[in-house]
This record gives C-alpha cells, sequence and structure tokens, in this order.
C-alpha cells in the first residue's frame, strides 16, 4: 500500500501509511520518502514498520540517518525500510513510521509498505 505525503513535525513520528494482515507469518519492508522545502536544514531522519500507530521500531529494525545540521534542498530523498518478519495471532495493522529531526522550514513524507507471507 502507498501513502500520500503527511506533513512532519520534527522530532514526532508520524504514520505514512499501513496495512492490515491476518494471522500467520509475514514478511514486511518498505520505503519512505522526505520531501524537503528548500531552506529545510535537517539533522535526523528515520522509518521503520511498527505494530503500534506512531511509534518508530527498535533501532535494529529501522534505517537511521544522522549528520550534522545540512539542507539538502527541495525535493524527494528515499529510504528503505529493513524487511521484518512478523508473526501474528490475529489480524492487526502495520504501520510505516517516519520521524525526523529539522528546522527553518517544512518536511513531509510518503511511502509505500509491502508484505508477502512466509511460508
Amino acid at each position: 500500500l502507498t501513502g500520500s505525503a503527511v506533513s512532519l513535525t520534527t522530532s514526532t513520528a508520524a504514520n505514512v501509511t499501513s496495512i492490515p494482515l491476518t494471522a500467520g507469518d509475514w514478511d514486511v519492508y518498505g520505503s519512505v520518502s522526505f520531501n524537503a522545502a528548500a531552506s529545510t536544514s535537517v539533522t535526523l531522519l528515520a522509518g521503520s514498520i511498527s505494530n503500534a500507530s506512531i511509534t518508530q521500531a527498535d533501532t535494529a529494525n529501522r534505517f537511521q540517518r544522522i549528520t550534522p545540521a545540512q539542507v539538502p534542498g527541495a525535493g524527494s530523498y528515499g529510504y528503505p525500510v529493513p524487511y521484518q518478519r512478523i508473526s501474528i495471532a490475529s489480524t492487526t495493522t502495520i504501520y510505516l513510521v517516519a520521524t525526523a529531526t529539522f528546522t527553518v522550514s517544512t518536511l513531509s513524507a510518503f511511502g509505500a509498505i509491502y508484505a508477502r507471507r512466509a511460508r
């Protein structure tokens, strides 16, 4: 499933999109893209697959890009979200979550989440 761009608030997790999964074992992965305004200064970008709404997964199951403050310029910057195996007992919503630390201007995130039943 893909999601429309969502506006981000600095240092606050946001759901980019979600997918309902039925009971069983699933291989889940995704990608998050960040869309910055020309003057936005960024120090952290992160994304993960999570079974909790607006909650980043632990550091082993997410991408995280930390940098000294930089202004990358207007445009979109995409990152893959690490694959993970999810085992669930009943239908559960799984979320693609993004977080960014930034100043000066605006930043939004969009992306896609994919799931394949494991055998």
